[in-house]
């Protein structure tokens, strides 16, 4: 995390004043060596880390009283801000709508033998989102795949369906179409990568049909396996499943502040990040390590200025927290004549990883081609002074430095900084910077490919790997 942290506040200090030249013994920054030295040492890749374990180090049951008040991911950023003293530190809020919220989820054996299967507070990714309240005795059956053809010949009407097809669609055929109660998958991306890996699943019923969905459990594939096999040889199996769902109100809230620059008509940088995706799928890669690292980045840059380190910017650099998508648009709306004198946006998700554990790369996202903007050029340089300055050269294998800039947190992954320059690609929050109705050029930083991606091991099973990084 540390020299992701380090690219990112370099960058923006070289867009926000674009007046040093490149200097030839420092390898692709625009900023005096004097300038990256002091940006490296404040940075503390080992403070985004506690950042991350503190809000989204395992998965948690959001109580209902978060709902009626502030989000506890929210609140911690925010006392954060304050401590930091930050300025401009605000919580916005915007209308919100209603979620589906899991209050219990259990999923038991009673016959031939007594023992637990499922538990949402052991896995909240066990019970399948919009799963409704439930207490159901009934018989398995297995249907293979999961796929309408394996539904030939089986009765499934009243039983639960259990299969190795993903959630929503087995819900879909067993429930909604074959009359089953309740279905129960042990599908998962990638079984033999990691066996207690689970998918975030859902359900959901028919509402023009007036018909609600039914439940949906999931079991990761190392206990599937036994189940299976179970039932594949012919043993009856009953189970009783008990669901309590409720439908929870919630506002949408925003987290900013922002870097003051030395001229208010040279307008702005707006680094972005999520906080969740949903209020009940949490994570802490997805995207707690972004909010992490742009909060790092706003410590850092108030810290040097303010300590007199290093010159303040020219342009102001704010920073924006919230639900991806949901929480940036209404803020973006609300900011129209901002958005008429923001230079570009920098969009963190997804960097928290160990890069070589989960054979992926650093990947910068460029802006759409029609949104073309130098800010893809010097997010790229530092990209390269990141990585060149973080690997072994052949000509200084003599030297007491063949590490060139190095770069690393005191517990953090001491390896080189793989990293992949790439074309446009959306689905996070820079689009709504890209719009056409914004057209504010947006880039992302992305980890990629991520193992873990979408799954409940993005909390509790990365926070191994996680804790040895410096990506």
């Amino acid at each position: 995390m540390k020299k992701c942290l380090i690219a990112l506040a370099a960058l923006l200090l070289t867009v926000s004043k674009l007046s040093a030249q490149m200097t030839p013994w420092l390898q692709w920054t625009f900023l005096p060596e004097r300038t990256m030295n002091e940006i490296i040492g404040e940075t503390s890749g080992e403070n985004a880390w506690h950042v991350i374990m503190e809000t989204g180090g395992y998965d948690k049951d959001r109580p209902a009283s978060e709902y009626e008040s502030v989000f506890y991911e929210t609140k911690f950023f925010f006392e954060k801000m304050k401590e930091y003293n930050l300025p401009g530190a605000e919580l916005v809020r915007f209308p919100g709508g209603e979620t589906w919220d899991a209050v219990k989820g259990e999923l038991w054996e009673v016959s031939p033998k007594r023992q637990k299967l499922a538990s949402y507070l052991d896995m909240a990714a066990m019970l399948a989102q919009g799963s409704v309240t439930t207490d159901a005795t009934a018989e398995l059956v297995w249907v293979g795949l999961g796929r309408r053809e394996d539904f030939a010949g089986k009765d499934v009407r009243n039983k639960i369906v259990v299969a190795e097809g993903p959630t929503s669609s087995l819900h879909q055929i067993a429930c909604m179409d074959s009359g089953a109660i309740g279905v129960i998958s042990i599908y998962s991306q990638r079984p033999l990568f990691d066996a207690v890996q689970l998918p975030w699943g859902s359900v959901r019923g028919d509402q023009q049909q007036n018909r609600p969905a039914k439940f949906g459990f999931q079991i990761p594939p190392r206990e599937g396996e036994y189940l299976k096999k179970r039932l594949l040889a012919g043993e009856k199996i009953t189970v009783q499943a008990k669901v309590v769902a409720e439908t929870r109100k919630y506002e949408i809230l925003d987290l900013t502040c922002y870097i003051p620059g030395t001229d208010p008509n040279a307008g702005e940088v707006i680094l972005s990040a999520h906080i969740h995706e949903g209020y009940v799928k949490q994570g802490g890669n997805d995207d707690i390590s972004g909010c992490a690292a742009i909060l790092e980045v706003a410590r850092t840059l108030h810290t040097l200025i303010k300590e007199g380190r290093i010159p303040p910017p020219k342009r102001t650099i704010r920073f924006l927290w919230g639900p991806e998508f949901s929480g940036t648009g209404p803020w973006v709306k609300a900011n129209k004549e901002l958005m008429k004198k923001t230079l570009c946006n920098i969009n963190m998700d997804m960097v928290g990883e160990w890069l070589s554990r989960n054979k992926s790369y650093m990947c910068l996202m460029r802006t759409t081609y029609g949104n073309p903007h130098f800010v893809n050029d010097v997010v790229e340089n530092y990209f390269r002074f990141v990585g060149e300055g973080n690997q072994e050269h052949l000509q200084n294998r003599s030297n007491f430095f063949p590490v060139t800039h190095r770069i690393v947190a005191p517990t953090g992954a001491d390896e080189p900084f793989y990293y992949s320059i790439e074309t446009h690609y959306g689905a996070s929050d820079h689009e709504v910077f890209n719009d056409w109705g914004v057209q504010v050029p947006g880039i992302m930083m992305i980890a990629w490919p991520d193992q873990w991606y979408h799954t409940s091991g993005r909390r509790h099973r990365r926070s191994e790997r996680l804790h040895h990084r410096d990506s």
